[in-house]
C-alpha cells in the first residue's frame, strides 16, 4: 500500500506543459506606513494601454505587455497617485514592481498629489516591505535570493537568515536555542516532528525549489504559535503565478570524495531510484505479528521462520559512485477569467539522488583512559523528490480561495563500516550497519480569505491535514571480534559476536521502526478595522485547533546461539555466508525476538487556541498587543524496561501576553520593543521510554515521562534602517529567561554505550545581539546599484542555574547554543549579460553537542568555515549555473573540552591540557552545473 500511495502521489503531481505568455508586469500595493495589502487599487499602463485592479492580497498582473520599457500609474481613493517609469519588459518575463502608496499631508489635496519615481528607484521586494512594515521583528528570504545560491534544501536555506544556523544539516537553530525551541509552519498549518528519537522538524525533506518565500518570526504574536523561544518557521511554497509559464531543470554534480570514487551499497530495492522501498525488507509474511506469537512457535516453526529472512546481511562493492543528479518540473497557469477574477496554479516536481562518502574516526573516555577508538566508512545514498500542486482561485477583489498540497519523499540509504578496537575489553572489531530510512511527508490545506462590508472586515479561514511518515525497514547490524593474541606474532582470527542468552538486535540482529503521525487542524480569524483620533486600527480575534495522532512501533530481532556450541568454523565465515538460511539450525543460530512492551507507544494531543490582538496605529507609533490562551492535552501511552504501564494524561493552560511597539523615527527607520511570554512543551518522544541505539555515536536514547513545560519571557529590542531597494541595517538586542527550561543528556554509560536522555533544569538566560545588514554600492557610482553585499552576524550568550543537577561543567551555554552565528557574502548582477555571480559565507561557533554527567564531559562541536560560490549566466529562455559548495571542505570535529575553555584545544601543553578528540569526519567539496530552460 505504502508503495502504491507514493507512485500514485508521484504521478498525480506530474507537471502541466503550458505554453508561455507574452511579458507580464506584476506586483504588490500595499500601505506605506502600515504594509496593508491595498484591495482595488488601479493600475494603468501607458496612459490607457491596458491595466488592472488588485485583489484581496494587494496583488496585480497586466499580462500581455509588449517587450521594452512602459510606466504604471497606481490610484487609490484616499491615497496620493504614484507613477513609476522605466518598467523594463522582457520576452516571456514577467516583472515585478512592489509598491508602496502614501497618504497625502494634512491639507493637501490629494488631486495635487502625483508622485513620479523609476522602477529602479522605488520598487522594493514584498520580502522587504514586510520586513520594514511587519509588527513583530521578522528577518527572511525570498525566492529570488534562494535562486542565487546553492542552496538544494530548506534547511541549507535557513542558515542564511540572521541568528540562524542548521545542525546535522537539518535542524534549525535559531538564536542559539536548538531544534525542540522552535515551531516550523508551512502555508498556515502547524508541522510536527519528524524525528522518532528528537522533538525537531527535518528542514531537508522540503527542496528549496518549492519556496516562495521563508521567513523566521523572531518575536511572539498573538495570531502567532505560542510554543517557541527561538523563532517561528514559516514556509510558503509557490502560489498562484504572475503569469503563466513551464522551467525545466537538470543538473549533474561531483563530490570530491564520492563521485566515480568505489562505493558499498546494501541490497538494492527496485524502486531505490525515487526513494522508495518495494517492499523487499519488509517483514517475511512468515513472521508472527507480535513477539508472544512468535515465543509460542515450536524451535522447528521458529527456525522455518529465521530462514524466511533474506540474506541480505553482505553488502557489494562497486568501483564507481555515479555522479549527482536534480531534476525539477515547475509550471504555472494563469487564467483570467474578468477583470476582477482568475484562475491559477503552481504545480511542480523536484528531484535528487546524491552520493556521498566520509571518513569518521571515533573514540571515547571514561574518568580514567580511552574506552574505544572505531575508524567508520559511511557511505551515503539520499533521494530527495518533491511535489507541489497549489491552486488558487480569486473570486473578486474580495473573496479568494486556496487549495495547497505538497508531498516529499527523503530517504538516507547508508552503510557503515567500521573497524577499531574496544581498548578496555582487549577487542579488535569489525563491524557494519545497513540502513535504509525513508520520510514521507504530505501536506494539504484549503483556505479562504474574504473582505466583508464597506468597512473592509477580513475574514481569514483554513483546514488542513499534514501526515507524516518515517520507516526504517530491516536495519541490519552485525559485529566480528577477535581478542589480540597471547603468544607469537599471528592474530587471532574475527568470530561473530553471537551471545549465547537474549539477543541484541543492535549490534548483531534486524529492527525495524515505523513512525506515522496524522495532523487535522483548522484556524479561524476575523480582523475589523475602526478608525480612532483619525487613525486606522485593528481589532483581530480569532482561533487555531490541531489534533494530533501518532503510532510508533519498533521489532527487534536478534541473533543467537542455538547451543553454546555450535558447529566447527561456523562463527568464523565470512558475513556473506555466515546467515545463510541453513545456518539457523540446532547447531547453529536461532532468530530471537527481544521485542518489548516499551518499543513501542501510541500517543495523541489536542491544541485549542483563542486570541484577541488589537492594532493600534497613532501617526509614526504602531502598538500590537494582546492575549492568547492555549489549552493542550497530551496522552501517551506505553510501558517501562520493567514492563510497568506507563500513561501519560495531562492537560495545561497557558495565557501568553505579548506585546509589539514600533516607532518610525522617519519613512525609513524603525525602532522595536517586544515583549511576551511563550511556552515549550515536551514532545512524545521526549516523554516515551522506547529506546534506541544510534550506531554512529555508539549511544542509547531513551524518553523521561516526567518532564514538565518550560516557560519562556522574552525581551526584544531593534533598530533597523531600510535605505532603498532591498536593503537594510539593523540592530538588536534580546533577552530570555527560561522556567525548567528542557536538555537533551548523556545520564550514564555502560561498558561501551552512553544513555542519553531528557531533563528540565531549573532555569537558564539567554542574551544576545544582533547585526545585519544588506547595500547595494550605489552610493558609490550608480554603475555599482547591482553590487550587493550582505553581512549578518549574532553573538549570544547564556547562564544556566544547574543546581541539583549531575552536569560537570556549571558555566556551560544552553545545549546547542553557539556564542556566535554570522554569515556574509556578495552579488553581482550584470543585467545586458544576463549574468549573475554570488558568493556566500557561514561559520557557527563552538556549541555544546552532547551535555555530559559528573566524570564525563560535555561534547562540543567545533565550528566549521563554510564558503559556497555560484555563478548564472541567461542565454535567451536558456540558464546555466554553476554552484561550488563547502568549498574550504574543513573537517566535523567533536571534542571534550577537558580545560573547560569553551574552545578546541589540541595542544601538549601541560598549563593546558589536550582536549579528548570524540569524532572527526571529513567533508567533501560538491560542483555541479545546471541547465534550465523556461517555456
Amino acid at each position: 500500500m505504502k508503495r502504491t500511495s507514493n507512485i500514485l502521489a508521484l504521478l498525480c503531481f506530474s507537471p502541466l506543459f503550458l505554453l508561455a505568455q507574452k511579458g507580464s508586469i506584476s506586483g504588490k500595493i500595499i500601505d506605506a506606513k502600515f504594509a496593508d495589502a491595498l484591495i482595488g487599487a488601479s493600475i494603468r499602463l501607458d496612459e490607457g494601454a491596458g491595466g488592472a485592479v488588485t485583489d484581496l492580497d494587494g496583488n496585480f498582473t497586466i499580462g500581455n505587455v509588449a517587450v521594452g520599457m512602459h510606466k504604471i500609474t497606481v490610484n487609490y481613493t484616499g491615497y496620493s497617485a504614484k507613477t513609476i517609469e522605466n518598467i523594463e519588459v522582457k520576452n516571456n518575463d514577467a516583472t515585478t514592481v512592489d509598491i508602496a502608496l502614501e497618504e497625502p499631508s494634512v491639507g493637501t489635496s490629494i488631486a495635487e498629489v502625483v508622485i513620479v519615481a523609476t522602477a529602479v528607484r522605488s520598487s522594493q521586494s514584498a520580502l522587504t516591505i514586510l520586513q520594514k512594515n511587519s509588527p513583530v521583528i521578522a528577518d527572511g528570504i525570498s525566492a529570488e535570493t534562494i535562486k542565487r545560491t546553492p542552496d538544494r534544501t530548506t534547511g541549507d536555506v535557513i542558515r542564511r537568515i540572521s541568528g540562524a544556523s542548521i545542525q546535522d544539516g537539518r535542524f534549525a537553530v535559531i538564536r542559539g536555542l536548538n531544534d525542540r525551541y522552535n515551531v516550523a509552519m508551512v502555508n498556515g498549518s502547524l508541522l510536527s516532528s519528524t524525528e522518532p528519537d528528537r522533538r525537531a522538524f527535518s528542514f531537508d525533506i522540503v527542496p528549496s525549489a518549492l519556496l516562495d518565500n521563508l521567513i523566521v518570526m523572531k518575536t511572539a504574536s498573538p495570531d502567532l504559535p505560542g510554543e517557541f523561544a527561538g523563532g517561528t518557521i514559516i514556509i510558503n511554497t509557490k502560489d498562484i503565478p504572475e503569469e503563466s509559464y513551464l522551467n525545466v531543470s537538470v543538473s549533474g554534480g561531483n563530490n570530491f570524495l564520492s563521485t566515480f570514487k568505489p562505493y558499498s551499497k546494501g541490497t538494492p530495492g527496485g524502486s531505490d531510484w525515487i526513494g522508495v522501498d518495494d517492499g523487499s525488507r519488509a517483514l517475511p509474511s512468515s513472521m508472527p505479528a507480535t513477539r508472544g506469537e512468535y515465543l509460542a512457535l515450536s524451535a522447528n516453526e521458529q527456525e522455518r521462520v529465521a530462514r524466511s529472512f533474506s540474506n541480505t546481511w553482505a553488502t557489494t562493492r562497486e568501483s564507481s559512485a555515479r555522479p549527482n543528479l536534480g531534476v525539477q518540473v515547475i509550471g504555472g497557469l494563469l487564467k483570467k477569467l474578468s477583470d476582477k477574477s482568475s484562475f491559477g496554479s503552481t504545480i511542480g516536481l523536484t528531484y535528487s539522488n546524491s552520493y556521498r562518502f566520509q571518513l569518521n574516526n571515533r573514540k571515547d573516555y571514561d574518568a580514567q583512559s580511552q574506552i574505544f577508538e572505531f575508524n567508520d566508512s559511511q557511505y551515503n545514498n539520499s533521494v530527495l523528490w518533491g511535489a507541489l500542486a497549489n491552486f488558487g482561485y480569486t473570486l473578486n477583489t474580495r473573496n479568494k480561495l486556496v487549495f495547497q498540497n505538497s508531498y516529499t519523499v527523503n530517504t538516507d540509504n547508508n552503510v557503515f563500516q567500521r573497524e577499531g578496537q574496544e581498548l578496555q575489553d582487549g577487542f579488535d572489531l569489525r563491524s557494519q550497519a545497513i540502513e535504509f530510512t525513508q520520510t514521507n511527508l504530505l501536506s494539504t490545506r484549503l483556505a479562504g480569505e474574504h473582505v466583508i462590508g464597506d468597512r473592509k472586515f477580513k475574514l481569514n479561514w483554513g483546514t488542513g491535514y499534514n501526515q507524516t511518515m518515517r520507516d526504517v525497514p530491516d536495519q541490519r547490524r552485525f559485529l566480528y571480534r577477535r581478542t589480540t593474541p597471547e603468544v607469537g606474532d599471528e592474530p587471532a582470527p574475527f568470530s561473530i559476536f553471537v551471545p549465547s542468552g537474549g539477543g541484541d538486535p543492535y549490534r548483531m540482529g534486524r529492527v525495524f521502526l515505523n513512525l506515522n503521525e496524522d495532523v487535522y487542524n483548522a484556524n479561524l480569524d476575523f480582523a475589523m478595522p475602526f478608525e480612532l483620533f483619525g487613525q486606522n486600527q485593528t481589532l483581530k480575534v480569532g482561533g487555531l485547533f490541531q489534533h494530533k495522532d501518532r503510532d510508533f512501533a519498533g521489532r527487534l530481532l536478534g541473533v543467537v546461539k542455538a547451543q553454546t556450541i555450535v558447529r566447527p568454523g561456523l562463527l568464523q565465515e565470512p558475513i556473506e555466508t555466515i546467515f545463510s538460511p541453513e545456518n539457523f539450525a540446532p547447531d547453529g543460530f536461532v532468530l530471537d525476538d527481544v521485542t518489548q512492551n516499551s518499543d513501542r507507544y501510541d500517543a495523541e494531543s489536542d491544541l485549542a487556541a483563542g486570541f484577541a490582538m488589537l492594532q493600534n496605529n497613532f501617526d509614526r507609533f504602531k502598538l500590537t498587543y494582546g492575549l492568547r490562551l492555549e489549552n493542550f492535552r497530551q496522552a501517551l501511552n506505553s510501558f517501562d524496561e520493567t514492563n510497568a504501564p506507563v500513561n501519560i494524561n495531562r492537560t495545561t493552560s497557558s495565557l501568553l501576553p505579548s506585546l509589539n511597539a514600533t516607532y518610525a523615527l522617519n519613512e525609513q527607520q524603525n525602532l522595536r520593543f517586544s515583549a511576551s511570554k511563550t511556552v515549550s512543551r515536551p514532545e512524545f518522544r521526549e516523554l516515551a521510554p522506547f529506546s534506541f541505539f544510534d550506531f554512529v555515536t555508539q549511544t542509547l536514547i531513551t524518553g523521561e515521562p516526567t518532564l514538565s513545560n518550560a516557560n519562556i519571557y522574552n525581551l526584544d529590542l531593534r533598530y533597523e534602517i531600510f535605505p532603498g531597494m532591498n536593503q537594510v541595517l539593523s540592530v538588536s538586542a534580546f533577552y530570555k529567561y527560561f522556567e525548567n527550561p528542557i536538555e537533551q543528556v548523556v545520564a550514564s554509560s555502560g561498558a561501551t554505550t552512553r544513555i542519553r536522555t531528557f531533563r528540565n533544569i531549573p532555569s537558564a538566560r539567554n542574551y544576545g545581539v544582533e547585526f545585519e545588514v544588506r547595500k547595494n554600492f550605489g552610493f558609490v557610482n550608480e554603475k555599482f546599484e547591482n553590487l550587493v553585499a550582505f553581512a549578518n552576524l549574532a553573538l549570544i550568550r547564556s547562564d544556566l542555574d544547574l543546581s541539583n543537577t549531575n552536569s560537570p561543567n556549571q558555566n556551560r551555554p544552553l545545549q546547542g547554543q553557539s556564542p556566535y552565528v554570522a554569515n556574509a557574502g556578495v552579488q553581482v548582477n550584470f543585467p545586458k549579460w544576463g549574468l549573475n555571480a554570488t558568493a556566500v559565507y557561514n561559520v557557527v561557533g563552538d556549541r555544546v553537542f552532547e551535555v555530559g554527567f559528573v566524570g564525563y564531559n560535555d561534547i562540543y562541536e567545533r565550528r566549521r568555515n563554510l564558503l559556497d560560490f555560484q555563478v548564472a549566466k541567461k542565454f535567451g529562455r536558456a540558464e546555466i549555473k554553476l554552484n561550488c559548495q563547502d568549498i574550504l571542505a574543513q573537517d566535523y570535529i567533536f571534542y571534550q573540552d577537558q580545560n573547560k575553555n569553551n574552545k578546541y584545544n589540541a595542544t601538549t601543553d601541560t598549563k593546558n591540557p589536550q582536549d579528548n578528540l570524540v569524532q572527526r569526519i571529513n567533508a567533501a567539496s560538491t560542483v555541479s552545473l545546471s541547465f534550465s530552460y523556461r517555456f
